[in-house]
């Protein structure tokens, strides 16, 4: 190891080469001479060449020090490389498929459906397929760690929050790091964009960006905005009148991104028992069939 700093710090600078070669040879002679008179031994060795590295540094002009980084951009470096030594094996698999050309995307939600009311599901089974993912919404997608299906390692979620208001959850995401991610906004931006869709999509647009340009290499699947409930289109959420605009324009934008659109509304329209009062939000009973089907058009299933 000392010998490969020493030759490092001298390639640094050719002028000091000489010089440092004549500190290590006066010094292995001192060493000699002082090893035959004095029982310093291993402790005299080791302090000795302490003081040829320190001496190098200074003959070399090495710093580490950098005045022009701030604090913040120091700590979002550390926080970025403490989430790549985190990372799993799995954590790096590789993504560069076409969901649409790899996955039969009406088979798989079949037999989705056919599970509906399978008990064998629980939190572990996510942990697995989601461990280098993440699945970032609001609170349709909080309620997943709620009803105790999924982990806050993965689940990056919040009640309340919109794309305009996601900077904590996209933070969140970012600092782990992951390999895949799950957009899953739905029914807040709806009630707050109304028919400013486009807004809706620009800001969207400016999430997607920002993962895209800290998570390096990262997939992204784009989800359709969820339903709800038929009969509440005619009473508190009469903005949901606009939602097939609103799927439209994520189905254009995830195609000039590059991204994977889908949609997990086949659950609910298939069941729609699984409206809660609201008629907005799932009841527990959605959210095995709604991991698994995002499990299994990413291929994080490994089936």
């Amino acid at each position: 190891m000392t010998a490969c700093i020493i030759f490092f710090m001298a390639k640094q600078n050719n002028d000091s080469i000489k010089k440092i070669k004549l500190l290590i040879r006066h010094t292995k002679a001192d060493i000699k001479n002082w090893s035959g008179d004095h029982n310093f031994g291993p402790l005299f060795f080791v302090l000795a060449i302490l003081a040829v590295i320190a001496i190098i540094f200074f003959l070399t002009g090495v710093t580490t020090h950098n005045p022009t980084a701030s604090s913040s951009e120091i700590e979002n470096t550390l926080q970025r490389l403490t989430a790549l030594e985190n990372k799993t094996a799995t954590s790096f698999r590789e993504y560069n498929y076409s969901l649409s050309e790899d996955v039969d995307v009406a088979k798989t939600q079949k037999e989705i459906l056919s599970h509906y009311n399978d008990l064998s599901y629980n939190e572990e089974n996510f942990s697995t397929w989601f461990d280098g993912a993440a699945i970032v919404g609001d609170s349709i997608a909080a309620a997943a760690g709620e009803y105790g299906y999924a982990s806050e390692s993965y689940l990056k979620a919040s009640i309340g929050i919109a794309v305009y208001s996601a900077d904590d959850v996209i933070a969140e995401t970012i600092s782990i790091q992951p390999s895949v991610v799950f957009l899953t906004f739905s029914g807040n931006d709806i009630v707050n964009y109304l028919s400013d869709v486009d807004s809706y999509i620009r800001d969207y647009r400016e999430i997607i960006e920002e993962l895209q340009e800290n998570i390096s290499g990262v997939y992204i699947f784009l989800q359709a905005v969820l339903p709800c409930q038929e009969e509440m289109l005619e009473t508190t959420l009469s903005s949901y009148k606009y939602r097939d605009d609103y799927n439209t324009a994520l189905k254009e934008l995830a195609d000039e991104m590059g991204l994977d659109f889908f949609d997990s509304s086949f659950i609910l329209d298939a069941y729609p028992e699984l409206f809660d009062a609201d008629g907005l939000h799932p009841k527990s009973a959605f959210y095995p069939l709604w991991l698994t089907y995002m499990a299994e058009i990413s291929g994080l299933t490994g089936e």
